[in-house]
């Protein structure tokens, strides 16, 4: 999805901005990594989707959401440095190993339709994964 890209460039964006120290990298992380975990907490069956709800595992989809959405604020937490920044980033990798390790083997069992729906899923996945584990 075009709105999910654009909130996540933003918070490379900051995330980057951070880095070299530039000012108002704080504000562009609050918003952009808010933003993201709103749109993958109540939205996330609509942003797995290949255009239509049907071709998914909505429970999946939903479990997905908001274990993806711990993953930008305890990135967020990490990086400005707030108190329970271990806490929500151990629960976002740990949750999410398991999670694609489901993933992965409901993938092995899934018909053809659902391919394109996991091969997003994963790659969501191993993004945020790989982005908490730095």
């Amino acid at each position: 999805m075009k709105t999910e890209k654009t909130f996540i460039l933003l918070f490379l964006i900051g995330l980057v901005a951070k880095i070299f120290d530039i000012p108002g990298h704080v504000m562009l992380l609050i918003l952009s990594s808010t933003l993201i975990s709103i749109l993958y907490f109540p939205t996330a069956f609509y942003f797995y989707s290949d255009k239509t709800l049907k071709n998914q595992n909505i429970a999946l989809s939903i479990v997905g959401g908001m274990i993806l959405a711990m993953a930008p604020i305890g990135c967020l937490f990490k990086l400005l440095h707030w108190p329970g920044a271990q806490v929500q980033l151990l629960g976002a990798i740990v949750l999410s190993a398991i999670l694609l390790a489901i993933t992965y083997i409901l993938n092995k069992k899934s018909k053809d339709e659902l391919k394109t729906y996991y091969k997003s899923y994963v790659s969501r996945i191993i993004f945020w994964l790989a982005l908490s584990l730095l």
